[in-house]
Order: structure tokens, then C-alpha cells, then sequence
């Protein structure tokens, strides 16, 4: 997996072209952040049970009784990567 660094969001002016540059760069951060339709990939961390948006590299926190499991989504199945306490 390789580093990803999300796209800055340019700073707003008067100009309407410009303006539409940094509504269009916030639209795309926000649909990255809330798995939604884009270029950008972005790790996300399940708390529950993952839903069916759930991406390569996606991580996964499941609790069964007094341990939880983490988990990253691997060639689509959930492969355990460790323990917590």
C-alpha cells in the first residue's frame, strides 16, 4: 500500500473561477473522507461491521467479548493483523 496524501483545498477568493476550484477540491475531500464516489483512496477504520463500501487497505476493529480483533481488507477478504487488548 502506498502513502496517500489528500488534495489541499485551495483558499477561496472573489473570483468565480477560483471559488469553483475550492468547492470542487472540498466536494472531493468530503466524498473521500465519507467513502463516497472518487479518485482519491482513502483508509478508512470500521468500528462495527463493515459495510459493503468497504475498500483494499480498509481497516476493521471487531470486538468479541473481552478482545478485539483488527483487520485490514486484503485481496477482499478481512485478514486478522493482530490483537488489542
Amino acid at each position: 500500500m502506498t502513502d496517500v496524501l489528500l488534495p489541499s483545498i485551495p483558499m477561496p477568493t472573489t473570483d468565480p473561477n477560483k471559488l469553483y476550484d475550492t468547492v470542487m477540491a472540498l466536494k472531493q475531500l468530503v466524498e473521500a473522507l465519507t467513502t463516497g464516489d472518487t479518485q482519491v483512496p482513502v483508509v478508512h477504520v470500521h468500528m462495527d461491521q463493515p459495510g459493503p463500501k468497504s475498500r483494499e487497505g480498509d481497516f476493521w476493529l471487531c470486538k468479541a467479548g473481552t478482545s478485539t480483533t483488527l483487520s485490514m481488507l486484503v485481496a477482499g477478504q478481512w485478514v486478522p493483523v493482530g490483537n488489542l487488548r
